[in-house]
């Protein structure tokens, strides 16, 4: 359930302007569940606000393929 928490506590961050702290946050959630869709696609948004598109990209390469 911590995976759940770090999603929210670093969207909770993000809104307050500290987009860092909560790419940090999203990947302490990714940590803990991989597979955590919501920490993925919040971390390649937040990747995207701060015009890091290659750390998206490498988001996708690194996804795996179902």
């Amino acid at each position: 359930m911590f995976d759940f928490g770090f999603n929210h506590l670093c969207i909770q961050v993000k809104l307050e302007g500290d987009i860092n702290q909560g790419v940090t946050y999203y990947k302490k959630a990714l940590y803990y569940n991989w597979h955590y869709a919501d920490a993925m696609y919040n971390l390649g948004v937040a990747y995207g606000e701060m015009l890091k598109f290659e750390m998206v990209s490498g988001l996708l390469r690194i996804l795996p393929c179902s």
